[in-house]
């Protein structure tokens, strides 16, 4: 149910997130930031995906909860957004305002699916490689599994270093939803 919530408050933060690849980039970023979204991700061919996010997802648009459209244009994309009443139950139990990370949210919410893509794969490899790996190393990894996303690369380090300069654990608080 945590995976739920904090859905519930990503959506009251950002109203809605076009795009799968989007949604889940956005969720593995809060999370690497200390948002407690409660899944793990792996690597698929478009960065970091949880598979628990994604039967999350479905489960609560079965449940008519998150709605799921198709955005007409050349390439089939979905606009993700919290109904009402999930955005009613996470207010019901105390959450009036929106979360202490809904100016990040909202800040990632703007950024390209590209953009978020290669920051999120650079947090993914720097993870997974640990502290004592460089940024060379880091470079070619990605480099490897990215070479469409290479000249994105710098701008994405830059964002990444000014995401943990301007959101901090200190500064977002208590990221716990009910």
């Amino acid at each position: 149910m945590n995976t739920l919530f904090q859905l519930a408050a990503l959506f009251d933060a950002v109203t809605e997130i076009e795009g799968r690849k989007k949604l889940q980039k956005t969720v593995h970023i809060l999370q690497e930031f200390g948002v407690p979204f409660g899944v793990s991700f792996g690597y698929h061919h478009y960065g970091p995906f949880s598979e628990q996010l994604q039967d999350c997802l479905q489960s609560a648009q079965h449940d008519s909860l998150i709605c799921e459209t198709e955005v007409p244009g050349q390439t089939p994309t979905f606009r993700f957004k919290g109904d009402s009443r999930l955005i009613g139950l996470w207010k019901l139990l105390g959450n009036e305002s929106p979360p202490k990370w809904a100016e990040f949210a909202t800040e990632l919410n703007r950024k390209s699916p590209r953009e978020l893509e290669t920051i999120s794969t650079l947090i993914y490899l720097e993870k997974l490689r640990g502290e004592g790996i460089g940024k060379e190393q880091i470079d070619l990894e990605f480099k490897s599994l990215k070479p469409h996303l290479e000249g994105k690369l710098d701008a994405a380090r830059q964002t990444l270093n000014e995401f943990r300069q301007k959101y901090p654990p200190e500064k977002l608080g208590s990221l716990q939803v009910a």
